[in-house]
């Protein structure tokens, strides 16, 4: 208005109703119209728990909401650290099983065992470690301990074959694991000393991914230092008291025809050792040789993935009704190329 009676009302130039704003987005979840909601845990909170819990709420929520309207979860994160897991479940037990058949072939069966006890023993001195250092259990730090599996046994197997070898030799149970420990600690703290120095340099990494990569590191570190622990300080009681338990016995005559076989060829290498070298060498060049032929180099390969985003972009101008339209001929394709039971869901963001 610029004066008296100089003013436009706005019924003057439109016609308003009471009804709801236009929308400037839409979602669907299945060709079905809703509401997107996304929820973040804080981050020292549980991963697993907060998933339960959220699931346990919706279940009650959706008991008391109208028909045809229901709460659904369209995807959750939560499944990658429960594969993860998983596999250093079936790893874990995978190797503490093929451990004790294996040493079952060298030592009594109770050596055996606390050997292969002393893997999860070793993971678990590890996890009670963790909140020291401000660690959660995921991705990073699961993938660290599924790595470390191997140099677990690897310490157990050195210092427990130690410790029978010295038993063997004549020396009762208790100085037998004294000895043998103190016979290959160098050997074992300085393995593992040299794989701490390897990963130090990632807990300093720098930028967007060191502030997620410094837990894989971190972790290792936390295995090797578990692991010495459990093979000097917890092993060797147990070796010794099993020994005490179990007379010595003397390896099996399958494995004195193998040592017997190996020092045969062993001989003839180090009596002919120029032309075993040059066989060595001829050997590695033409592995080396078939290597690069054969094997291609790629820095970024591809991953599995289990969510696929799609972006489509229509002309400008295009009405809701016709972008949603085209996306669900998209959407019906998508159903019809991927069976049923590898597609969770299909969600549509248009806007």
């Amino acid at each position: 208005a610029t004066g008296y009676g100089n003013y436009v009302r706005v019924r003057d130039v439109a016609e308003v109703v009471t009804d709801y704003e236009d929308w400037s987005i839409r979602s669907y979840a299945n060709g079905v119209p809703g509401i997107y909601l996304g929820v973040r845990r804080t981050a020292d909170a549980n991963e697993i728990d907060v998933v339960d819990d959220i699931r346990f709420l919706i279940d009650d929520i959706n008991q008391r909401l109208p028909p045809g309207v229901e709460i659904i979860i369209v995807n959750e994160l939560s499944r990658l650290t429960e594969a993860m897991l998983k596999t250093l479940a079936q790893n874990g037990l995978a190797g503490i099983a093929l451990v004790f058949a294996i040493l079952l072939l060298f030592f009594p069966w109770r050596s055996a065992f606390w050997v292969a006890a002393g893997m999860p023993v070793a993971v678990l001195i590890g996890f009670a470690l963790m909140p020291l250092f401000g660690l959660t259990v995921n991705q990073f730090t699961l993938a660290a301990i599924i790595l470390m599996l191997g140099l677990l046994v690897d310490d157990a197997v050195v210092t427990s074959e130690s410790i029978v070898r010295h038993h063997e030799g004549g020396l009762t149970p208790t100085a037998a694991a004294v000895e043998g420990t103190r016979a290959v600690a160098p050997a074992v703290i300085t393995g593992a000393l040299t794989t701490l120095l390897a990963f130090t340099p990632l807990v300093f990494l720098g930028g967007k991914e060191g502030k997620f990569m410094w837990m894989l590191p971190a972790m290792v570190m936390l295995i090797i230092i578990a692991s010495l622990v459990e093979c000097k300080a917890l092993l060797p009681s147990h070796i010794a008291h099993s020994l005490a338990q179990s007379p010595p016995r003397q390896r099996g005559h399958w494995f004195a025809r193998v040592e017997k076989s190996y020092r045969t060829v062993l001989a003839v290498l180090l009596r002919r050792r120029y032309l075993s070298l040059l066989l060595l060498t001829v050997a590695f060049a033409v592995i080396v040789s078939a290597g690069m032929r054969n094997i291609s180099i790629d820095m970024y390969p591809e991953a599995d993935v289990d969510v696929v985003h799609v972006r489509a972009e229509l002309p400008s101008g295009s009405s809701f009704e016709h972008t949603y339209a085209r996306m669900r001929e998209l959407e019906m394709a998508i159903q019809d190329l991927i069976d049923d039971g590898d597609l969770q869901n299909i969600r549509l963001t248009i806007g």
